[in-house]
């Protein structure tokens, strides 16, 4: 299969799925757990929960929004299909939308390589790096290889995944002492909500499905299906790893003081249920390794895919559109991708909880405009049809909205500290210039040639 932009695919539903669910349950549920746990205390468990709840409630809009534009890099496109009459709003939005989530994307990569030395048990940072690197540079390898070998790696790697999960939970779950979840809300209200923010971004991988619209079989029929399944699947998973985790360490071990606890919380667990017992600890380190690597690869596919869609649609260069005609993948982006998360690697080892706070922010920002525009669809664009439609019509994505806009307040107010506000800043600042040059000298998007984001009379 082969869309018009020369992307090969023909990927089938269980295929994606995987590729979603492992890309979920990696960083997230190995590294993650711990930081939330630090925040909230026993509470981040129900924080887990409610993130979980609350990406079903915006993932079924995005399914609405993939299936009225199944292209790739789906994120960057609905803005530009969708936000009203203007053409700059929309190719405004669209931008900062795509840049939002392949930054997201980005950080989560480089966050997942650097946390992997973390469970290997290397304590000279150094080694960890260069660790992290080789992960990085094989799973980039693999994904020039092409989406087909990828999926079909990943989806070996992720059985191996569930069934590391399931022996953690059936050997802690006679362990598990409800004392320890006493008392819940053991930070209060505020570190419990600044959790769930960060808890959202284990379950924001089943985004790359929509980057892949372009590339999957039945689009129209199997987008939805595979968003849906990937994250209640992943949901269950979160939630009897996660109620073994916090259930048999005691509320006052989650610690920002302890970076034991805090990136390696699992690991941390089973030296409480099972005495450091050598057979867990290597299960565990299995699947730390495991869950690191999907995540890693399907972040790739995903954000690679994102800044190819934005430099098709001229709003960043054009060369990151390209696709090599030998192999089907968006080479120029997937290197640009390598590129940027070996310099975080390199550079930002020392920033974990700051970076994934960062990445937390873009996160919320890019769905909270998406959801924007599941509106704008309902609104501006009748004259398209989407064979899926989303359950709650406009309501679910005011609800959407709502629930994001305080969770990036609450953020903003609670969780990110100077250096972590300085990085978002830079980052938004120089897209902002970027966007704002090619606005003014009348290049990409903005130049007279462009058909992109041209509706009606426009075009």
């Amino acid at each position: 299969m082969s869309d018009q932009n020369g992307l090969k695919g023909g990927l089938g539903l269980w295929q994606v799925v995987f590729l979603a669910a492992g890309g979920m349950i990696g960083a997230a549920v190995f590294s993650l757990s711990g930081l939330t746990a630090a925040m909230a205390g026993p509470s981040a468990i129900l924080a887990w929960v409610l993130a979980g709840m609350l990406m079903i409630l915006v993932a079924v809009n995005f399914a609405e929004l993939a299936t009225a534009f199944p292209r790739i890099g789906g994120v960057a496109h609905y803005p530009l299909e969708t936000l009203g009459p203007n053409r700059g709003v929309r190719a405004f939005f669209g931008f900062v939308t795509g840049w939002s989530w392949a930054w997201t994307e980005l950080i989560g990569a480089a966050f997942s390589a650097l946390v992997l030395y973390q469970f290997l048990g290397v304590a000279l940072v150094p080694w960890g790096v260069v660790i992290s690197v080789v992960v990085l540079a094989a799973v980039y390898i693999l994904n020039i290889v092409g989406i087909s070998p990828t999926v079909k790696v990943n989806f070996i790697l992720f059985l191996l995944l569930a069934l590391t999960m399931v022996i953690f939970f059936f050997a802690g779950i006679g362990k598990v002492e409800m004392g320890n979840y006493s008392p819940f809300f053991a930070t209060g209200s505020l570190g419990f909500l600044s959790a769930i923010p960060i808890a959202a971004l284990g379950f924001g991988a089943w985004m790359v499905i929509t980057s892949l619209a372009a590339e999957i079989k039945e689009p129209k029929k199997n987008i939805p299906r595979a968003i849906l399944y990937s994250l209640i699947f992943t949901l269950v998973l979160y939630f009897l790893m996660l109620f073994v985790t916090y259930g048999t360490v005691p509320s006052s071990s989650w610690s920002f003081a302890n970076d034991y606890a805090v990136y390696a919380a699992p690991d941390f667990a089973a030296t409480m249920f099972a005495g450091g017992a050598l057979w867990i600890m290597i299960v565990i380190k299995i699947a730390a390794v495991l869950a690191l690597v999907t995540t890693v690869t399907a972040l790739f596919a995903d954000a690679s895919r994102v800044f190819c869609a934005l430099g098709q649609t001229g709003i960043m260069p054009s060369f990151l559109g390209k696709i090599n005609a030998k192999s089907g993948q968006p080479l120029a982006a997937l290197t640009w991708v390598f590129v940027f998360t070996i310099l975080m690697n390199i550079f930002l080892y020392d920033k974990l909880a700051q970076i994934i706070t960062v990445g937390s922010i873009f996160l919320a920002l890019a769905f909270l405009i998406s959801l924007f525009a599941s509106i704008g669809l309902k609104t501006f664009r009748r004259d398209v049809k989407p064979p899926y439609r989303a359950p709650g019509g406009i309501a679910a994505p005011i609800i959407g909205i709502i629930a994001l806009g305080f969770l990036i307040w609450n953020v903003f107010t609670t969780a990110l500290d100077p250096w972590g506000a300085g990085a978002l800043y830079i980052l938004g600042g120089v897209g902002l210039l970027w966007f704002i040059i090619i606005a003014i000298t009348k290049t990409g998007i903005f130049s007279k040639d462009s058909k992109v984001g041209r509706l009606g009379k426009e075009a």
